[in-house]
């Protein structure tokens, strides 16, 4: 699809659901080299690791426990040179968050509360999640971030696809790992469901993923989905404007309260165009 006439299309279904559009905030912000963060579609989508201008690496947060790599490596069209690995990382303690930033770094906190760390160049790291990142980006490697095991919860891997969501695919591999990296393996179609051609998960909260999982996996440690461990982590203000780098701590409420309401308009969708070549970019 055209990507103009697809963010024509967005905008016309932000206007009619406009108390969504009011909850999802836009702003954009680069740090270093060629880290940027872009808040967008109830989104983070971290610009990341970066090898060329035709080889790069995404990686999309949002509030459900998502945590999607996506890539983009030559090749002739989008089934052959994008590809995405899609985890989501559980219990669910908290919304995601800037946590601090400046130009040699950029720190998020996970809804899970696992602290993601990238450097001035892009590349990933946690002091929470056994995490390893490829330096290549390419067809083979998967998007080249994998994400062997979580010690304070679990894992939901739903696997690699090429030009696409791997959660898409209704009888897809989804394995489950918990902190003692033991794995249950069940198919997509166990834990997601489709909503208007996008895959969704189907339980959403900590208690109900507890509930099917002690049922269909009952050999995993599944504890931490009952009880989440709160953490109080500060945020700081998110920019607004491009290039604008945040510097004072608030807690959540006026964090909240200190931004101000941002109405999307084309020119906004335009300079993600500008930025995202590819119109499979934005993950789903």
């Amino acid at each position: 699809m055209n990507f103009k006439i697809y963010l024509l299309f967005i905008i016309s279904f932000l206007s009619i659901h406009s108390s969504w559009a009011e909850d999802c905030t836009f702003s954009v912000a680069h740090y270093g080299k060629s880290l940027s963060i872009q808040d967008t579609f109830c989104k983070f989508l971290v610009k990341s690791y970066k090898i060329d201008d035709v080889s790069n690496r995404n990686i999309t947060l949002n509030n459900q426990g998502m945590f999607q790599v996506f890539s983009n490596f030559p090749g002739t069209t989008n089934s052959n040179s994008t590809g995405a690995r899609t985890y989501f990382i559980f219990p669910l303690r908290e919304n995601k968050k800037i946590q601090e930033a400046d130009e040699s770094h950029l720190s998020i906190v996970h809804p899970s509360g696992v602290k993601l760390e990238f450097d001035k160049l892009g590349r990933i790291s946690s002091p929470d999640l056994k995490i390893t990142e490829s330096k290549e980006i390419n067809s083979k490697n998967k998007s080249g971030v994998e994400i062997d095991s979580y010690s304070k919860g679990i894992i939901l891997d739903f696997g690699y696809k090429m030009g696409g969501d791997p959660m898409r695919d209704r009888n897809g591999i989804l394995n489950i790992i918990d902190k003692n990296k033991k794995k249950c393996t069940l198919i997509n179609s166990d834990l997601t469901k489709m909503i208007k051609g996008d895959a969704e998960l189907i339980y959403k909260t900590n208690e109900s993923l507890h509930k099917v999982l002690a049922t269909r996996c009952p050999g995993l440690d599944i504890s931490d989905l009952l009880v989440p461990i709160k953490k109080d982590l500060e945020v700081v203000t998110k920019p607004s404007t491009i290039g604008a780098v945040p510097s004072v701590p608030r807690n959540d409420e006026q964090n909240n309260s200190a931004r101000p309401d941002y109405k999307i308009s084309i020119d906004d969708f335009l300079e993600l165009s500008n930025q995202n070549t590819k119109s499979d970019g934005i993950a789903k």
